[in-house]
């Protein structure tokens, strides 16, 4: 049967609505949910077993999202699989629909839907930080962002255990040609924002501080026939004239996504050259 995987550390305040989501008006569902709780203190665990009886919940004690996906992987879940992050909003129909399009796919595939940011109650450094990066090429190329990519059983041959990574996605998409990579714009889940500008650079230092590890595994390990994906350099002529802009960009909007990247990227090489790497989770919208 095809199957959802999730980690979930501490994700006690927001596994309902994502759980909800996935089984709500699906009786005769056509794909398993398997939750991985990897070091939850909190009441993660609990709650699925006492709301969700239909979901495989299985329990360790390491908080690492990468060895709960190997674990999960190691119970052989059938095909295709959707690795959708526990914080993530994925309506059924947007589930079965990529599903569907994983089992079409008889070559190698990457599948990802695209995303919708809630940004209401955010500052207003950080609505206009999303409102630039939702019109770059690693959105709208690559499906960065979205928290959820699909693969189809050739798809997943093309590496072997899951590796130890923060940029699990990076390295899944470092295994495709862009060419291999479908984004279905149609189908949308839904992300909310970091809250505060702290909380944001705190957010991206840590993809970034991912990305570094992922350039250094790559070496280290010898894939001579993948990359990092990175698509054509975005101009902010084309920022502004994008065809999928939400909404007008403008200088100070440009700025402002440079200023917070510049920020992380500092942040982020700290943190790989120190060796420390605490999490950064955002905790401020839920």
């Amino acid at each position: 049967m095809a199957t959802v995987i999730i980690a979930a550390c501490n994700e006690a305040s927001i596994i309902r609505d994502t759980l909800s989501a996935l089984i709500e008006g699906c009786e005769n569902r056509d794909y398993q949910i398997l939750v991985i709780c990897n070091g939850c203190s909190d009441d993660t665990e609990k709650i699925i077993q006492q709301d969700f009886a239909d979901v495989i919940c299985v329990s360790l004690e390491q908080a690492s999202k990468s060895l709960a996906i190997r674990f999960a992987e190691s119970l052989s879940p059938g095909f295709p699989r959707l690795y959708l992050d526990a914080d993530i909003i994925l309506a059924t129909a947007d589930a079965k629909a990529l599903f569907d399009a994983g089992t079409k796919q008889e070559a190698p595939a990457l599948i990802v839907p695209s995303s919708t940011i809630i940004t209401q109650q955010s500052q207003m450094a950080v609505k206009r930080f999303y409102k630039v990066w939702y019109n770059t090429p690693f959105v709208q190329q690559l499906g960065y962002g979205a928290g959820a990519y699909l693969l189809n059983q050739a798809g997943r041959k093309r590496f072997n255990e899951w590796p130890r990574l923060i940029a699990d996605d990076g390295f899944v998409r470092s295994q495709f040609n862009t060419s291999e990579i479908h984004i279905l714009h149609s189908l949308k889940v839904i992300v909310k924002a970091p809250l505060t500008t702290s909380i944001l650079i705190k957010v991206k230092a840590r993809s970034k501080l991912g990305n570094l590890e992922l350039k250094q595994f790559l070496n280290d390990h010898q894939f001579e026939d993948r990359h990092i994906l990175v698509p054509k350099k975005t101009t902010e002529s084309e920022l502004e004239t994008d065809s999928m802009a939400t909404a007008p960009i403008n200088a100070i909007d440009i700025l402002i996504y440079k200023l917070v990247n510049i920020a992380a990227l500092l942040l982020a090489r700290w943190q790989f050259f120190t060796g420390n790497d605490s999490w950064a989770k955002d905790n401020s919208n839920r």
